[in-house]
C-alpha cells in the first residue's frame, strides 16, 4: 500500500509516488492504461503541465478521471492535479506572437521554437485553458513553469515584480473557484546559478496577500542533483518545510551529470554480448554502408536527387554520440523523418532501385547494432551503479532495479511530499510499485551525498 502525506500545510493526502505525465498522450492508449492502473493502485497525485504533448498531456488527465468518476470507480476528492503554466509552444505560441505587445516584460523569446510568458492574462488563459481540457471544475494546484527563464533578461528587480504580478492573477483564480492552491516550479531552487531564491518567492506572495495561498514547490531530484535535500547552504527541503510547503520532486530517474549528460536511473534487459565484438562489428557495417553510399554517385540517371546519407552522418558524428537516450532521441526526431523522407522520394526512381533495397537493408541493420552497443554500454553503467547502491546499503538489495533503488532512497526523506515519475506503461507502474521507503532519513542523505561527493 502507497504512503501517502499531507501536501505541506494543505488538506491535500498526497500519495508518495506521484504519476508525471512530462511524455504522456491521449492519442496513446498504453498511456490511458497506465494512469487508469496507477490510479487503481493507490497513485492519487498527478502532475501535468499546459504545454506537455501540446495540451494531450491534460486531455488524457481528463478522459480517465472522468470515465473513472462515470464508473463509479473514483471520487473526484480522491485524487490530487497539478498543472503549470509559463511555456509557449507550438499554436499558443502562434496565438502569442499575434499580441505579443500586451504581455510586456513578462513575455520573453527563449528561441524561435520556445518563449515564455507569466503574465497575469496569459496565466489566466492557460488556467482556463486546462480546467477544459481535463473536464474539471477546479484544479487542486497551479505552478508558475521554470520561471527562470525569464530572469537573465530582466534581472533580479523586475523579475520578482512579474512573479508579485503572477502571484496576484493565481490569488485571483483561487478566488473564483478555478484553483485551491498555487506554487512554483523550479529547475533553479536549489542551483547556485540563474537561482529561483525561495525566500524572496514567499516575500512576494505576502506581498500580494498575507493570508495567501501559495503552499507547493516543484523542483528537480535525483542521484546527481541532490542539493535540494543535501546542500545546507541551500537547505531547500528543509526551508519549504518552514514555510509549510508541499514539496515535489520530479526527474527522479533522468538526471544531468555534472558533465550536462543525461543519465538514466533505470536498468536495461538486453541480451550479453562481448562489447569488444559489437563495437567491431558497428565499425564494419557504418564503413559498409558509406561505401555502399558512395555507389550511388555512379548510377546513372535522368533525375537528379540528394539522398540522405546515414552512412555518412553518422561517420561523421560516431564521436559524438555516445550516450544511448541522445541516439534515441536522434534517430527519432531527426533521422527516422529525414530517413523515411528519403526513401520515399528514392523509391520512385527506376534506375536506383536495386541500390535502394541494398541501402534500406544495411541502413536498417546498422541502426539495430547501434542500439544494441549503446544499450550495452549503458546496461554496463547501470549495473555499476546498482552495486554500488548495495553496498551502501544492505536493505537496498531487496530491489531488483535500479529505478526501485533509487525510488527507495527518494521516498525515505520524510520533507519530500511525493517523487513524480514518468509511467507511461503498466509495467513502468508495476516497477516504481516497488519500491519503498525503507531507510530513514539518515540513511538516505548519505547515500545522496556520499554518491554526490563521488560524482562530483
Amino acid at each position: 500500500m502507497l504512503t501517502k502525506n499531507f501536501l505541506g500545510s494543505t488538506e491535500l493526502e498526497v500519495s508518495k509516488l506521484g504519476f508525471g505525465t512530462y511524455r504522456v498522450d491521449a492519442r496513446v492508449k498504453t498511456h490511458e492504461q497506465a494512469l487508469s492502473y496507477a490510479l487503481d493502485q493507490g497513485v492519487n497525485l498527478i502532475d501535468t503541465s499546459s504545454n506537455y504533448m501540446h495540451g494531450y498531456s491534460e486531455q488524457l488527465i481528463g478522459q480517465v478521471i472522468h470515465g473513472k468518476i462515470k464508473k463509479g470507480q473514483l471520487k473526484r476528492q480522491d485524487c490530487v492535479i497539478v498543472s503549470k503554466a509559463g511555456y509557449v509552444q507550438g499554436e499558443t505560441l502562434e496565438k502569442t506572437k499575434q499580441h505579443a505587445e500586451t504581455y510586456g516584460q513578462a513575455l520573453v523569446k527563449i528561441n524561435d521554437q520556445h518563449w515564455h510568458c507569466l503574465a497575469p492574462h496569459f496565466i489566466q488563459q492557460q488556467i482556463d485553458q486546462s480546467l477544459q481540457r481535463m473536464q474539471l471544475d477546479q484544479i487542486d494546484v497551479y505552478l508558475l513553469h521554470n520561471p527562470e527563464y525569464l530572469l537573465p533578461s530582466l534581472g533580479e528587480e523586475k523579475f520578482y515584480s512579474v512573479i508579485e504580478l503572477a502571484f496576484a492573477a493565481l490569488e485571483k483564480a483561487v478566488t473564483e473557484g478555478k484553483i485551491k492552491y498555487y506554487g512554483v516550479s523550479s529547475n533553479t531552487f536549489a542551483s547556485k546559478d540563474n537561482q529561483v531564491n525561495l525566500d524572496q518567492v514567499w516575500t512576494c506572495a505576502n506581498a500580494v496577500n498575507p493570508k495567501h495561498h501559495f503552499r507547493v514547490i516543484e523542483f528537480p531530484l535525483n542521484l546527481f542533483e541532490s542539493s535540494a535535500a543535501v546542500d545546507k547552504d541551500i537547505n531547500l527541503l528543509e526551508k519549504a518545510q518552514m514555510y509549510g510547503l508541499g514539496t515535489l520532486a520530479n526527474r527522479p530517474l533522468n538526471a544531468f551529470t555534472p558533465a550536462k549528460e543525461l543519465f538514466r536511473l533505470v536498468s536495461f534487459k538486453i541480451d550479453k554480448k562481448d562489447e569488444v565484438l559489437l563495437d567491431k562489428e558497428l565499425a564494419k557495417h557504418l564503413q559498409a554502408l558509406v561505401q555502399w553510399e558512395k555507389e550511388f554517385n555512379q548510377i546513372p540517371m535522368d533525375e537528379k536527387v540528394q539522398p540522405f546519407f546515414l552512412g555518412h552522418v553518422l561517420y561523421a558524428q560516431k564521436e559524438n554520440i555516445t550516450d544511448l537516450f541522445q541516439w534515441q532521441d536522434l534517430y527519432r526526431y531527426q533521422i527516422h523523418p529525414l530517413l523515411e523522407n528519403s526513401i520515399k522520394q528514392l523509391s520512385q526512381i527506376d534506375e536506383i532501385r536495386t541500390w535502394l533495397d541494398e541501402y534500406m537493408t544495411q541502413s536498417m541493420q546498422l541502426i539495430k547494432i547501434y542500439t544494441e552497443s549503446l544499450s550495452l554500454k549503458a546496461q554496463k553503467k547501470s549495473e555499476a551503479l546498482m552495486h554500488w547502491l548495495d553496498e551502501q546499503n544492505q536493505g537496498l538489495k531487496q530491489f531488483k532495479s535500479l529505478s526501485q533503488k533509487v525510488l527507495s532512497v527518494y521516498q525515505s526523506l520524510p520533507e519530500l511530499s511525493s517523487v513524480l515519475v514518468g509511467m507511461r506503461e503498466e509495467k513502468y507502474v508495476e516497477d516504481v510499485l516497488n519500491s519503498q521507503a525503507d531507510l530513514d532519513e539518515e540513511q538516505a542523505k548519505a547515500i545522496l551525498q556520499g554518491f554526490k561527493d563521488i560524482a562530483s
